[in-house]
């Protein structure tokens, strides 16, 4: 029960709530006033019967006082059951060490947490820091009301002490720290009754800027890493450090800061001790224009040209970096943006390898021969096609054969079209090695180029993947695979990629992409899959689907508003087997396009979470199962999950990760919706989910596993005039 506005009117000290428990539950309460922030709170464990909660305004004033009120309950016995299997299954997480050097930082984690021994023996974990000029601090703790709760302290070159607001779930801090030297420090005020073991799970956000900066409060956003060779240097959680000369990073969204709307440039420090390669991808997708970059050696300053550039708002630069002795570089991101956005950050993927790694992946020794798209598609009236590559490239002949003097490549696909079709390529590459792009033509007037997906921070190293999407008249067409020239300095080298080519009619009831459409992916990040369909597509009593169906792992995020027809679903990656296939699969007779016609995937899309960090060549692409025809029933499959492991992570999911983002929330809301409710209605939606995780046949290694009482009283001294300190039951 949730209420933002509990209003106390004037000479009134008292309210009273009466409720009757019908089974031992536990019982938590907070309230909060609005001005002062004065604060009471109250848990116990209560037996069955009826029971009242005496709220008491500690100082009657002559004005109406006005308080956020949040009373949860659950029975025990159901709390324990969700609880108890995974009370010893995580560890107390490490608080960051607050680096203000640059006069920037960021910290957020999602995936915090208390082990029990520690909850029940909680002492407060403190991180020291000093700013050098004035700056702005914004932290925040969130956690899961019912569950825990959470405090954070400012203290050190203050008056006093600054204590955090409580908020929905939240606690946080937002103020102004003058230069000085300053502990922050996290305190855990409430666990579970001993009785009830459990982990508390919180999400923890810093962020420091020099005063005068516009601060953007997201928890999914990072800081840019300031020195990729230190432990601390911020690459941490996100492929970093640096180990022999190579670094594979990848970040979805990176803060970008400013100053009066003057975005700041960022910089970032490695060094390598031989001669090595670089690539960095940044995307601007939610912005206009691009990030500039340079990179130059510390010592000298003299810039370093890149030996192959793609600019835009997706911009790739591909650099050689030539040392004999270690030397430190420096790369300068230069934000080229004149928009003002609220929240603005760009996507970074960067790898760093050593001419080791550039030769082994780059060699057509023990290959054997490349296969190559086929150049002249045929393609029937009204039918589907589709081809797809998992180990295809260039020979250093292919190269040369399809090149020009200059070596820019260039390769033809030709097919025609007899009536209006949707049409999906994705290629997927090293940008170490390799620039791909896909361009359709059509003379004299039509030209499309695909676009780079995103950095995704779950393709390993430095794949990434090219994609183009289009909706084609009848007509002639031409699609090319083009790349400028690159010269890596290897002797014959080859390009290898993936490919991925679907083709459907408009009118025809198929899923139109799915991206990625397979491949192999980083142990340690969610798989994050998007679906595309031709047009907006109904369940099977004929409603608009307006949400992604329940998956049986995690709840979706929304599908596009507009028309419904993108979906993105995101799969824990603990709960895979490690180098096991798994297959996605669209149940049948589950989805429907406005005509009830059953929409179906065109092709099998395999995926395999990748235990090592080796990183392959390339991404393997999807592969059609030979007795599945283009109208058949595609039943494809998807994660080894048996009927109680799915059941076991939802569970654990709901409760350790549901509340960490707003579109996954599991708060007690307005709505009245309990956690008992979700649960159970939860459970009844797996069963209808068109999207589901059942493994492909296959043996491999596992992944790794990743007090109170019928009357309490509690008092909180503030001196505010406004303290709502008493709370009885």
């Amino acid at each position: 029960i949730l209420d933002d506005y509990v209003i106390w009117p004037a000479g009134v000290s008292e309210k009273i709530i009466n409720f009757t428990l019908n089974k031992p539950s536990l019982v938590r309460i907070n309230i909060v006033s609005i001005r002062s922030g004065s604060s009471a709170n109250y848990t116990g464990s209560l037996s069955p019967g009826p029971r009242s909660i005496s709220f008491t305004k500690q100082f009657v004033e002559n004005t109406d006082v006005v308080a956020r009120t949040e009373i949860a309950f659950t029975q025990l016995d159901l709390l324990d059951t969700l609880i108890r299997p995974y009370a010893n299954k995580c560890e107390t997480s490490n608080l960051p060490s607050i680096h203000t050097e640059s006069g920037f930082y960021h910290f957020a984690r999602d995936d915090m947490a208390v082990s029990v021994q520690d909850a029940n023996n909680w002492r407060p974990k403190t991180m020291h820091f000093q700013v050098l000029e004035e700056s702005l601090i914004y932290v925040r703790v969130e956690f899961e009301f019912l569950l825990s709760d959470f405090l954070i302290v400012l203290s050190g070159s203050l008056p006093a002490p600054i204590r955090g607001r409580n908020g929905w779930n939240t606690n946080e801090i937002n103020t102004v720290l003058a230069p000085g030297i300053y502990d922050l420090t996290l305190y855990l005020t409430y666990g579970l009754p001993a009785t009830l073991p459990y982990c508390p799970q919180y999400s923890l956000h810093i962020l420091i800027a020099p005063a005068g900066h516009s601060l953007c409060t997201s928890s999914q956003l990072i800081m840019l890493p300031w020195d990729l060779n230190d432990n601390s240097g911020g690459s941490a959680g996100i492929g970093g450090p640096m180990k022999d000369n190579y670094v594979a990073i990848t970040a979805s969204g990176v803060y970008l800061f400013k100053k009066q709307n003057v975005y700041t440039p960022l910089s970032m420090d490695f060094e390598v001790s031989a001669t090595s390669y670089m690539a960095v991808f940044t995307s601007l997708e939610q912005l206009w224009r691009t990030i500039e970059y340079e990179l130059y050696p510390v010592s000298n300053s003299s810039a370093v040209t890149p030996i192959a550039e793609i600019e835009g708002e997706q911009h790739i630069a591909l650099y050689k970096l030539t040392v004999s002795r270690p030397t430190k570089f420096r790369l300068k991101f230069i934000p080229d943006i004149f928009i003002d956005y609220q929240c603005p950050f760009f996507g970074l993927k960067l790898i760093i390898a050593p001419t080791s790694y550039i030769k082994t992946h780059t060699t057509c020794v023990g290959k054997g021969s490349f296969a190559l798209p086929r150049k002249d598609v045929y393609i029937p009236e009204g039918q589907p096609y589709e081809e797809n590559l998992e180990i295809a490239g260039f020979t250093p002949e292919t190269f040369r054969q399809y090149s020009n003097s200059s070596g820019h490549l260039s390769y033809a696909i030709k097919f025609y079209v007899l009536e209006e079709y949707n049409i999906d390529v994705q290629i997927s590459f090293n940008m170490v090695s390799n620039l791909f792009i896909a361009t359709l033509e059509s003379p004299p007037y039509f030209s499309l180029s695909g676009t780079y997906e995103p950095p995704n921070p779950s393709l390993p190293g430095g794949i990434v993947v090219h994609h183009l999407q289009a909706t084609i008249s009848p007509g002639n067409y031409t699609l090319f695979i083009r790349q400028d020239p690159i010269n890596l300095g290897v002797e014959k080298p080859c390009f290898p990629f993936t490919w991925s080519f679907a083709m459907a009619p408009t009118d025809l009831p198929v899923v139109r992409s799915v991206e990625p459409s397979g491949g192999d992916f980083s142990v340690g990040y969610d798989l994050e899959i998007e679906i595309q369909f031709a047009f907006p597509v109904y369940n099977s009593s004929h409603h608009l689907i307006t949400r992604t169906p329940e998956s049986s792992v995690r709840p979706p995020l929304l599908p596009s508003e507009d028309d419904y027809t993108f979906w993105v679903l995101r799969f824990p990656w603990a709960q895979f087997r490690v180098n096991t296939p798994y297959t996605l699969k669209l149940k049948p007779n589950s989805v429907f396009d406005s005509r009830s016609r059953d929409i179906k995937l065109l092709y099998t899309h395999v995926y395999r979470i990748l235990l090592s960090t080796e990183i392959p060549p390339v991404v393997h692409t999807p592969t059609i199962s030979p007795e599945h025809s283009h109208f058949g029933t595609f039943l494809i499959y998807f994660g080894s999950i048996t009927v109680f492991l799915a059941i076991g992570v939802c569970l654990i999911i709901f409760i350790w990760r549901r509340w960490k983002k707003p579109d996954y929330e599991t708060k007690l809301d307005a709505e009245g919706e309990s956690l008992v409710a979700r649960m159970e209605e939860r459970e009844k939606d797996r069963d209808n989910t068109a999207i589901e995780l059942v493994e492909t046949q296959g043996t491999t290694e596992d992944a790794p596993e990743t007090s109170g009482g019928d009357l309490i009283k509690m008092d909180f001294k503030d001196d505010k005039d406004e303290d709502l300190s008493l709370i009885h039951i």
